[in-house]
């Protein structure tokens, strides 16, 4: 149920991205990320900081939990933006989250919100 996903079938790296502009109602970021952590047990807050995002304040997190009793390490990001939600989620095997964060890291920096005709 992502826009968009890439999985590394061979590390269990997993990159998410979602828009939600409907429906969503008015959550804070810190509501927003908690429903991104649904179904993961053992749920560990590691950092929590705000930053700016395409021109917006955005909530990033790092958790490490338990997916089906497998430990992982997640980050996450979300940002609200014109009637919009966009969240970027980097799930990761335990111990190995900067392998390939420079890639989540990129797409986020890349992330620009286009305005409809």
């Amino acid at each position: 149920e992502n826009d968009l996903a890439w999985v590394n079938k061979s590390t269990g790296h997993v990159i998410s991205v979602n828009a939600t502009c409907s429906d969503h109602g008015d959550a804070p970021l810190e509501v927003l990320t908690t429903h991104l952590l649904f179904g993961f047990s053992e749920r560990e807050l590691k950092s929590q900081q705000l930053e700016a995002i395409d021109g917006r304040e955005a909530l990033r997190s790092k958790f490490s939990a338990k997916l089906d009793g497998v430990a992982a390490e997640i980050e996450v990001l979300v940002l609200k933006k014109n009637a919009c939600v966009h969240d970027f989620s980097y799930i990761s095997p335990e111990g190995h989250a900067d392998s390939k964060r420079a890639a989540f890291d990129a797409l986020i920096a890349g992330f620009a919100q286009e305005k409809s005709p």
